[in-house]
């Protein structure tokens, strides 16, 4: 996989870029590469640039803030209120069509869109060269523009649907219905898991592409926001009777290097070090820099909650994975400081030791790791209990509990740890449909905290809102506070697309 971020082509490039989002008037078909994809490998040149968005700045900030922020996982931080006031508007619902963090999100992701579709469209016009290659890639591709649109339907509901690259006269795109767009969604997974290799029949360096497991994973993901609890736990079965993963041994190894791309892994957006800078979409990730504390080398945002926090049982190592604490000493010489953070903690999954950096105040060579084993594990808990099948649910739900438990409870990277942890996670043995559900949403939350997924469990689980209104109760806060159930799940479609479109892609209610 670290070939697909180190080739750069540069006129595939420049046409990916003079779509600078979805809506543009400059050529979106109209390519002056037309004679470039002339064979299975140009193709597959052309596919690196369907994934670099998802290492993009304007990408992984948005994540950060619509995944975590805008829950009760974690508070904006940063310097102050208006330090990216826009992440401040969000996390408040009170965000405006305007939202700048709203429009990067979109443009970002229709761009991948827009260079998936042209992978796709150029595919069927090399007749002869590696089949089985272009086969696979296209079905990269679909995977690709899945994900893409799984983002903007998460955050946005119905959106508009290309699936092909349009041309300036093709333009007529008017927002698809909220079950239009996710059956769209779903049909791109099934596409690419029927056709994608397994993990294990890539070449090793073909490490971090799309597989059949990613793609089963999110197709079950994509079911789950419409509750199709059988359909999703066919899908989740065959990816753990593929005996492809397996858990790590012990929590913490997750978020090393050396354990990037694990058994436990079934997409990673891949990065490497490069010290880069500001100004180019680089081959780095921007989300240590953003989430270290202010004091320790970051801008301080992204701040898990005390209600986080409180939400580790007394006896889970996974906490000290989680959250960074004040007087913690990394290494011997990185002594951690949290105090200009609203709520005292950062972010631990994210935190680079200053000897690891590529530069002070860079992108950062640390993979997002967004859909883990774990994940689907506890994913497949959920859809056994909802299916009357509580002690098969437990079986699974017990897995992720036994590897939290025979985690080291003292993160070797702290020469000090202010929290000691005394283990004591027994089994979950509550076979109550209710209350089972309710200790496997526990679950979710403590061991997926801060990756950018409380978002996606609470809105598919249909109490967003109901956890938002009670966190504000619980701290006083205006966070949450304004929370309406008629319109507070999306966020607002950016008005320079509605302009662009001349009025017709329509507002979401209530913006």
């Amino acid at each position: 996989m670290r070939t697909i971020k180190a080739i750069f082509i540069l006129c595939f490039l420049t046409i990916s870029f003079g779509c600078s989002d979805f809506l543009d008037k400059p050529p979106y078909g109209v390519l002056e590469a037309d004679g470039f994809f002339n064979s299975a490998e140009r193709l597959k040149q052309g596919l690196t640039d369907a994934y670099n968005p998802l290492g993009f700045y304007n990408y992984e900030v948005p994540l950060m803030v619509l995944g975590n922020i805008v829950t009760d996982d974690s508070e904006k931080g940063g310097s102050g209120v208006n330090d990216k006031i826009e992440a401040y508007e969000l996390s408040r619902f009170r965000a405006v069509a305007s939202n700048s963090i709203c429009l990067d999100f979109w443009t970002t992701c229709y761009r991948g869109i827009f260079n998936c579709n042209t992978v796709i469209d150029k595919s069927e016009s090399i007749q002869d060269g590696n089949q089985e290659l272009i086969k696979r890639i296209v079905a990269e591709a679909k995977f690709l523009r899945g994900y893409y649109y799984f983002n903007l339907a998460l955050t946005f509901g119905g959106v508009p649907l290309a699936t092909s690259a349009l041309t300036p006269t093709e333009l007529d795109l008017r927002r698809s219905s909220y079950d239009e767009t996710w059956d769209q969604i779903e049909r791109d997974f099934s596409e690419a898991a029927a056709s994608l290799p397994l993990r294990s029949q890539y070449d090793p360096s073909d490490l971090g592409r799309a597989t059949k497991g990613a793609a089963l994973a999110m197709l079950a993901k994509s079911m789950l926001m419409r509750q199709k609890f059988e359909q999703a736990e066919d899908v989740l079965n065959q990816i753990i009777s593929s005996n492809e993963y397996e858990l790590l041994d012990d929590f913490g190894k997750i978020w090393k290097d050396e354990y990037e791309n694990s058994s436990e892994s079934l997409f990673e957006v891949q990065h490497e070090n490069t010290a880069s800078g500001w100004m180019n979409d680089t081959e780095g990730s921007w989300i240590p820099l953003q989430s270290n504390g202010r004091k320790n080398g970051g801008y301080g945002f992204d701040c898990p909650t005390e209600d986080l926090r409180d939400e580790f049982e007394p006896g889970d190592p996974r906490l000290v994975y989680t959250l960074t604490f004040s007087g913690d000493i990394m290494r011997g010489i990185d002594v951690i400081d949290n105090s200009e953070s609203p709520t005292g903690y950062h972010n631990r999954k994210v935190y680079i030791h200053p000897d690891d950096r590529a530069s002070p105040f860079d992108d950062q060579g640390y993979n997002i790791r967004a859909i883990r084993y774990a994940d689907v594990l506890l994913l497949y808990s959920e859809v056994l209990n909802e299916n009357n099948k509580p002690n098969d649910a437990l079986a699974y739900l017990n897995m992720v509990r036994e590897r939290a438990r025979n985690t080291n409870s003292h993160d070797p990277m702290r020469t000090h740890q202010v929290v000691d942890i005394e283990v004591d996670l027994p089994d979950i043995t509550v076979t109550d449909k209710n209350e089972l559900r309710e200790l496997i949403w526990h679950e979710r939350r403590v061991e997926l905290a801060m990756e950018y997924h409380r978002k996606f469990d609470l809105v598919r689980q249909e109490r967003y809102g109901e956890v938002m209104r009670q966190f504000a109760d619980n701290y006083d806060t205006d966070k949450g506070k304004l929370f309406n159930d008629n319109y507070h799940y999306v966020c607002p479609i950016p008005s320079a697309e509605i302009d662009r479109s001349e009025g017709k892609i329509v507002q979401n209610p209530g913006y």
